[in-house]
């Protein structure tokens, strides 16, 4: 929602002439300057009195506190004005005893002032019949005027999910961009917001079997402000904003490669390179998250023990991007999925899968900073692929995560946990269709509400649900081709911003409103 700024002038009034018998010389500032400040929203106005001190009432002023016919009283009780005085010490030139009738009032006083259409007093506001820049509300304004628009987006754009009606259209959709050029293969598969509230996507695209890590950089209004493709044959999968909005990008090297870490400025140049080999081959990064000094935790996994078991590795880098650890986790057989997110007091929440009585389930835990494990939750009777892709944590420390049930066919699954790990509760979504449904991001607002992107029968599909599980409102992209909605994050104004792939083979970016 747009703030409107304004700035309030308040002029110093005269006091009246002394009573008989004062010397005059109590009511008045007479050694040297007096000032008066006022600060609106966006800016300060001064009034102000220098010397023997002056004080103006009614007429017209400016910004800097200027004003002209107005009458003056000095210090001594007497008083001149643009028209006649009294010997009393009243004036005639215009100043009035209430209200703001006399050109002095301001946004807010309940007075209609000039240059105000209208003006509430303390009922103006944004959402309401008066704003608070004392404009009457309108349709096109950009401000959603509470009971009778649904939505106000300020264009005049038909087409997207506000009309020129002010009426929602049934789609939450505030911009699309698709890709299609870039190779036969190509996916978006992670996004992140930086601090100016511009989106980050990861992914990747070229030839099968020899992609390269691609990045694209957007405004909030959807116009790409850069992009960049890392110059050797890797994956992305996963992006996070650390220090000065730089950006750090992971994935893996090659089909069966290792572990790849990519640093960039926040204009998209780059700054460095960090290729692990864990053990054997296939190694990867699924994953990245940073903490408030700068530190990247990345979540991942590589193969042990002569390439027989592939393990969950958690790697942490300083702000400059040195090594500050590599820990394989003691939790067998961690395969795809791998999602990871920070705790306010700096635990990493990390969602996969692992291994149990010979098939594979979902799994989500809890380490320390240090990555060492403090809990794990997982679920699946061995008799089926279950797993976890990705998992958020609120603002009040609760963990969700999601992913997919395997069984006849697969379904959804959205958990949230306590921040111990208890289950609080689990939602499952489930197509008519015969094909996979999965749970692939999940992002949190200022809200405790979660988003859930995923893909619903070959569908790219949206879920937003509150933080006892209640759906919102769900989006589903129905190309009759195949899509899949990969990774999402939520910026400072509750947006959501979505990347995957649609057309069975072009990079998608979205932008929703919350």
């Amino acid at each position: 929602m747009r703030t409107r700024s304004r700035s309030l002038l308040i002029l110093a009034i005269a006091l009246a002439p002394a009573a008989c018998g004062d010397d005059g010389s109590g009511a008045s500032a007479t050694d040297g300057a007096t000032s008066t400040t006022t600060e609106g929203s966006a800016g300060t106005s001064l009034a102000t009195t220098t010397g023997a001190a002056t004080a103006t009432s009614a007429g017209s002023s400016g910004s800097d506190g200027s004003a002209s016919g107005a009458s003056t009283s000095t210090s001594d009780g007497t008083a001149t004005t643009g028209d006649a005085s009294t010997s009393d010490g009243t004036s005639s030139g215009g100043s009035t005893s209430g209200g703001s009738t006399g050109g002095a009032g301001f946004c807010g006083d309940g007075f209609v002032d000039e240059g105000e259409a209208c003006d509430d007093g303390p009922k103006n506001a944004d959402d309401a019949a008066c704003t608070s820049a004392c404009a009457v509300a309108v349709c096109g304004d950009g401000l959603v005027h509470a009971g009778v628009e649904a939505c106000d987006d300020g264009d005049d754009d038909d087409a997207n999910y506000c009309d020129n009606a002010c009426a929602l259209t049934g789609s939450q959709f505030l911009w699309q961009d698709l890709i299609a050029t870039g190779g036969s293969s190509k996916s978006g598969r992670g996004v992140a917001v930086d601090g100016l509230g511009d989106g980050v996507v990861v992914g990747y695209r070229g030839p099968a079997n020899a992609e390269h890590l691609w990045l694209r950089k957007y405004s909030p209004a959807g116009a790409m402000l850069w992009e960049q493709e890392h110059d050797a044959t890797s994956q992305g999968e996963g992006v996070a904003i650390g220090l000065a909005d730089g950006i750090w990008a992971v994935g893996r090297t090659s089909t069966n490669g290792d572990i790849l870490v990519l640093r960039y400025n926040t204009d998209g140049s780059f700054v460095s390179a960090d290729a692990v080999d864990i053990e054997g081959s296939y190694d990867r990064a699924w994953a990245v998250v940073t903490d408030a000094e700068g530190r990247a935790y990345v979540a991942g996994m590589g193969v042990v023990d002569m390439n027989t078991f592939e393990r969950l590795v958690l790697r942490a880098y300083d702000a400059d991007g040195d090594e500050l650890y590599t820990a394989v986790a003691p939790v067998p057989f961690v395969t795809h999925g791998i999602g990871i997110d920070l705790a306010a007091n700096g635990d990493l929440l990390v969602a996969g899968t692992w291994e149990k009585n010979g098939d594979q389930d979902l799994w989500v835990g809890r380490f320390t900073s240090a990555a060492a494990p403090l809990w794990g939750y997982n679920e699946g009777d061995g008799a089926a692929w279950d797993t976890a892709w990705d998992v958020a944590v609120a603002g009040d420390g609760s963990v969700y995560a999601t992913g997919g049930y395997s069984g006849p066919k697969t379904d959804i699954w959205v958990r949230k946990h306590s921040p111990d790990g208890a289950e609080l509760w689990t939602v499952t979504h489930s197509s008519e269709g015969i094909n996979a449904d999965r749970g692939h991001g999940i992002a949190v607002d200022s809200k405790g509400d979660a988003v859930v992107v995923g893909v619903e029968n070959g569908n790219a599909w949206i879920r937003k649900l509150t933080s006892s599980g209640v759906e919102v409102w769900t989006e589903l992209v129905d190309d009759d081709m195949w899509a899949s909605a990969n990774g999402v994050a939520i910026d400072g104004d509750d947006r959501i911003w979505v990347t995957g792939q649609r057309l069975g083979n072009q990079i998608w970016v979205a932008r929703l409103m919350p």
